[in-house]
């Protein structure tokens, strides 16, 4: 049984994530990031509330964001043929940081994940091999960069006007503070009633190092291989573990398929998959 991916419709948390990485690119590239950010933003009629929400995520963290000394390579687009398998993928920055040839991936979340979750992840080794097969250059460190979808809120005004209020203040005293100063006020007088909502900046950016994996191509073929097995039993139903699962475009190869909610073949269709027997 082959089980082929279908499209299906974006999610709101990939629409984010798509623009996000087109402002980002555009930015490293050293060039105006808005206008392709507002343009990306019209081909999703669905989010049109995006583009406002992922230009003032970006004018925040670009700040913040490690300093790059040196850009070696933005969304660069890879397909390289093995023996038995095609390995594709887009490498979000390769860039030179702290003098070390460092490979960078963009992962925008609605909170961040534990540190520790993406310590064995594969997909930044298998990047390393294919930049450096491509290239010729080797890359020295991986990181992947970690980035809260909602960035600090500034203060807002009740309706009457004159009122600060704080529902939905999740922020930092850093940005906060600034913009009841730009309204003319003190935010001493407010710290009391702030402080519940406060976060660090590490609660909306982290950079995560990532260890290389010796033979990580082998591994990740050997992977493959372990789910095509599975799915060619008749008997073997797919898996998902996560309400994102089935419009992610890796679910039919996920390492993580044989955890959580078992699904007969007729979801699997309405899910936007064609199922071979």
């Amino acid at each position: 049984m082959g089980i082929e991916k279908g499209k299906r419709h974006e999610s709101e948390a990939m629409v984010y994530g798509t623009l996000f990485h087109t402002a980002l690119e555009h930015y490293y590239k050293g060039v105006d990031w808005v206008m392709p950010l507002l343009n990306e933003s019209q081909t999703y009629p669905d989010y049109p509330h995006l583009y406002e929400e992922v230009r003032k995520a970006v004018r925040y963290y670009i700040p913040h964001l490690p300093k790059v000394d040196k850009v070696l390579s933005t969304e660069l687009e890879f397909s390289i043929v093995t023996d038995d398998y095609t390995f594709t993928g887009i490498i979000d920055l390769v860039a030179v940081i702290d003098g070390v040839v460092t490979l960078v991936d963009f992962k925008t979340h609605a909170t961040l994940p534990n540190e520790t979750e993406y310590m064995l992840d594969m997909q930044l080794p298998l990047y390393k091999w294919a930049y450096e097969k491509l290239t010729g250059t080797t890359v020295e460190a991986m990181q992947y960069w970690q980035i809260r979808r909602q960035s600090p809120k500034e203060p807002k005004m009740t309706d009457k006007g004159n009122v600060l209020s704080f529902s939905q203040q999740v922020t930092t005293w850093e940005v906060w503070s600034e913009g009841v100063r730009r309204m003319g006020d003190s935010p001493e007088k407010y710290k009391d009633k702030i402080t519940p909502y406060l976060k660090e900046g590490i609660d909306f950016f982290r950079v995560d190092a990532i260890l290389d994996y010796i033979d990580a191509v082998q591994q990740i073929e050997n992977a493959v291989e372990t789910v095509r097995t599975i799915y060619r039993r008749k008997d073997a139903l797919a898996r998902y573990s996560h309400t994102t699962c089935p419009t992610c475009p890796f679910f039919q190869i996920c390492v993580h398929a044989s955890m959580g909610q078992e699904l007969d073949l007729e979801t699997i269709k309405s899910m936007g998959y064609t199922v071979n027997e």
